[in-house]
């Protein structure tokens, strides 16, 4: 998230890009829907100043790209993606150069804008005195950096954390003497996927009443003679 893109272009020939003209190539890349995005990179001669003549042309996203995009498969540019300002763009023979322009994929550009996010559940909804309790921690994708550190929680103590890739768990033991909810938080920007994206917030509840019950007794006479009787509560 965040992130630019640049594609680099090899043309058989050298190709002018004409002074204070922009060469725009639009790229398709997939979404976690399975739906597709288009993101624009162009190249851009400066001004009034100068031109670029070369074999090679770096094409650079304006933006950075969109969130929820999800593409391992490679980038796809189709045919007639490539468009250019007032025939900025030219072979030394001055044919332009979207006549030969075939349908193309980007191998091996991974793309990924997608944030982590993180399902928090536990095995138990209520917990006593003597109860422990397993917080689940699910991740939407793999992570290296996720720490017991990354859990903020309130109302008891967490151990035993363990896990790796998608799945962690961790051994949740109420305070003893309270009656209230325990939570666990886990903030956003706490870990990153693969591709460095930031996660997303995510929080659980889940009820403890480690108070143990009491009795009293009391009697409506405390002093009793021979043959008396009393109430007791």
């Amino acid at each position: 998230i965040g992130d630019d893109i640049t594609v680099t272009m090899n043309f058989s020939e050298p190709v002018t890009l004409k002074m204070g003209e922009t060469a725009t190539l639009e790229l398709l890349i997939d979404k976690a829907d399975s739906n597709q995005e288009t993101v624009l990179v162009s190249a851009v001669s400066s001004g009034s100043t100068e031109f670029i003549s070369v074999s090679q042309l770096k094409f650079t996203s304006t933006e950075s790209l969109p969130i929820g995009l999800f593409d391992t498969d490679g980038i796809q540019i189709k045919a007639g993606s490539l468009t250019f300002t007032n025939d900025g763009l030219v072979d030394q023979a001055g044919n332009t150069v979207v006549n030969t322009f075939e349908e193309m994929p980007v191998v091996n550009q991974q793309v990924d804008t997608e944030a982590p996010t993180v399902t928090i559940t536990s095995n138990k909804s209520a917990l006593n005195s003597s109860e422990t309790a397993i917080v689940t921690f699910d991740l939407s994708e793999n992570s290296t950096d996720f720490t017991l550190d990354d859990i903020a929680f309130t109302g008891g103590s967490l151990s035993n954390f363990a896990g790796s890739d998608s799945a962690y768990t961790a051994t949740f033991t109420p305070t003893q003497g309270i009656s209230e909810n325990a939570r666990f938080d886990v903030v956003s920007g706490q870990f990153t996927d693969a591709a460095g994206n930031d996660n997303t917030y995510a929080a659980l509840q889940i009820t403890v009443d480690t108070i143990a019950p009491t009795v009293s007794i009391a009697m409506a006479d405390s002093v009793l003679a021979m043959g008396e009787s009393t109430e007791v509560t």
